[in-house]
């Protein structure tokens, strides 16, 4: 019921010092808890890939869900939420601890481009850097098609997850293959360029991205003193 639930506006910083992601929202009824999340980068995938919920020593297992884009091309919003078993009891007194670990950074990839020389049916690879991170490109034709592979054996490289070319002067985006969850660990994806006949390619990355797999953030959530629930 609607008094048994407590809604209540927040603004905490997922990270000390740092503004543009920030906690704004906390809704508890009683089946789950849901925390609204805001990242001011429009590009933003997941800022992390595991969230857990503290309730005083009590860990609860979040999963995220992006909310439609309602901030055009400015910020994206994500909900977090956490089903809440019978018997936890939460007042202005309990102490809540949102910990969000394995840091996700998403880039553009502007001005970042590679050439694949010498493109036939024989696979061949290449290396080369993206933002100090190593990243193998393999690519061949195939059935008159080009496909373009891109893995790292770096951990902080999260993967490559668009590319385009240009052709007769339009952009031309590679097609995914391959679907990669965040934060899996698995950061090798295969694009494919449809009825390619040329011999060489300048392709230009669009996304991709980082991750640090050691971070930790906790963040303490502090409930006003009108707002108790019990389940």
């Amino acid at each position: 019921m609607q008094s048994d639930t407590i809604q209540q506006p927040l603004s905490i910083p997922l990270e000390s010092g740092d503004t543009t992601i920030q906690l704004t929202h906390i809704v508890i009824s009683p089946t789950q808890i849901r925390l609204q999340l805001n990242e001011s980068n429009p590009d933003s995938v997941l800022p992390f890939a595991k969230y857990n919920l503290m309730i005083d020593g009590k860990v609860l297992t979040g999963y995220a869900e992006i909310l439609p884009d309602t901030h055009g091309d400015t910020a994206r919003s994500f909900t977090l939420i956490f089903e809440r078993p019978q018997g936890i009891e939460i007042s202005n007194r309990t102490t809540l601890i949102l910990r969000a670990q394995h840091g996700i950074a998403s880039h553009h990839g502007e001005h970042l481009s590679v050439t694949l020389p010498d493109i036939t049916a024989q696979h061949k690879s290449l290396h080369t850097m993206i933002n100090g991170l190593p990243v193998k490109w393999t690519y061949y034709r195939q059935d008159g098609h080009l496909y373009v592979q891109t893995e790292s054996n770096d951990p902080h490289f999260g993967g490559i997850s668009q590319t385009s070319m240009m052709q007769n002067g339009e952009q031309i985006l590679g097609q995914p293959l391959t679907t990669n969850a965040v934060g899996d660990g698995n950061n090798t994806s295969i694009e494919v360029y449809r009825q390619f006949t040329d011999s060489s390619a300048v392709v230009d990355i669009l996304f991709y991205t980082e991750e640090k797999p050691d971070q930790t953030v906790d963040v303490t959530i502090p409930l006003s003193a009108s707002n108790s629930t019990q389940p």
